[in-house]
C-alpha cells in the first residue's frame, strides 16, 4: 500500500475546527515537556484515527486532554530512552573526530572537519528518527511503553514496509532540519521557538498520517483507554441467574430455617468407626 501525499497534508481540509485546533497545538507546543508531551498525544491520536478509518475526525477533540496528555506522557518516556542511546551515540562517534581535526590543529583549515561532524550528526539523527517513528507507531497500536522497545518487531515492520516507512522518516527528517535552519536566521528567541512550534504541529501531524497509512494498514488498534484502571463487569460475562456484585439482590440473604437440620461431619460416617475415650476396666489386660 502506497502512501497518499496529498491526503496526509490535505485532510485539515475536512475537520471540523481545523484551524483552531492547529492553532492550538501551536501554542501548546511552546510549552516545555507537558506541551511537548501533548504533542505527542496528538499524534498517537491521529494515527489511530486514521487507523481505525471511521467517521470521526482524525484530529482529537479538546475534551479528550486528559487521555491525549497521559498518552504522550507514555510515549515521551520511551522517545527519551532513544534519544539518550543515540546521543550516547553520537558522542562516541564525534569526539574522536573533532579531536582529530580541531584538537591537533591541522594547519587551521577546519572546513572539512565541520562538514564531516555534521554529516555524523545527521546520519545520527536520521538513524534516531528511523527508530523513533516505529516505536510510536507500536505505542499508538498497543498504548503499552513496553511496545516501543520490541526491537526484533520493530526491525521486521521496518524491512516490511520499506520504501512507504523510510518515505516518512525521510520527510520529517528533511522538514524539521529545513525548520530550525529557519529558526536560526530568525532574529529573537522566541520568534524563532513560534515559528518553530506553529510549523512544526502541522509538519508532526501530517507525517502521523503519513506513517499510519505506511505502517498501520491491517493492524489492530487497541481500543482500550489508559484512564479506565478498573473495566465494568458487564452482564454477558456473568452467568445467568448469578447476581451482579455490589447489588442488592447479592448483598440480601435468606434466613436459614428453625426446622432444619443442621449440618453435622459424622451423619453418614458409621457407628463403628466413631473414635470414643475408653477408660482403664475396658482394657483386655485390666482384672
Amino acid at each position: 500500500m502506497g502512501i497518499d501525499l496529498k491526503r496526509a497534508i490535505t485532510f485539515y481540509r475536512q475537520e471540523p475546527d481545523s484551524l483552531r485546533k492547529l492553532a492550538l497545538g501551536g501554542v501548546v507546543g511552546l510549552v516545555p515537556i507537558l506541551g511537548w508531551a501533548a504533542v505527542l498525544g496528538v499524534g498517537v491520536e491521529v494515527y489511530r484515527n486514521v487507523v481505525k478509518e471511521g467517521d470521526a475526525p482524525v484530529l482529537p477533540e479538546f475534551s479528550e486532554l486528559g487521555s491525549v496528555l497521559f498518552r504522550g506522557l507514555s510515549a515521551l518516556a520511551a522517545l527519551v530512552c532513544y534519544a539518550v542511546v543515540f546521543g550516547l551515540l553520537y558522542l562516541v562517534l564525534s569526539l574522536p573526530l573533532a579531536f582529530l581535526v580541531f584538537g591537533s590543529g591541522l594547519g587551521g583549515h577546519h572546513t572539512g572537519g565541520q562538514i564531516w561532524l555534521g554529516l555524523v550528526g545527521l546520519l545520527v539523527y536520521l538513524a534516531f528518527n528511523t527508530a523513533a517513528w516505529m516505536a510510536l507507531a507500536q505505542f499508538a497500536e498497543n498504548l503499552e511503553v513496553a511496545s516501543c522497545f520490541r526491537l526484533l518487531e520493530m526491525a521486521e515492520r521496518v524491512t516490511a514496509t520499506g520504501r512507504d516507512y523510510l518515505l516518512v522518516v525521510a520527510l520529517w527528517t528533511l522538514g524539521s532540519s529545513t525548520l530550525a535552519t529557519l529558526s536560526s536566521l530568525v532574529p529573537g528567541n522566541l520568534l524563532s521557538l513560534a515559528l518553530v512550534s506553529f510549523l512544526g504541529f502541522p509538519l508532526f501531524v501530517s507525517c502521523v498520517h503519513a506513517l499510519a497509512q505506511a505502517v498501520g494498514a491491517g493492524r489492530q488498534v487497541d481500543l482500550r483507554d489508559p484512564l479506565d484502571w478498573a473495566p465494568s463487569l458487564s452482564s454477558e460475562s456473568s452467568p445467568k441467574g448469578s447476581p451482579r456484585p455490589g447489588s442488592r439482590s447479592a448483598a440480601r440473604t435468606r434466613p436459614a430455617s428453625a426446622n432444619a437440620p443442621k449440618a453435622s461431619t459424622l451423619v453418614d460416617r458409621p457407628p463403628e468407626t466413631v473414635l470414643t475415650w475408653s477408660t482403664d476396666s475396658d482394657r483386655p489386660d485390666s482384672q
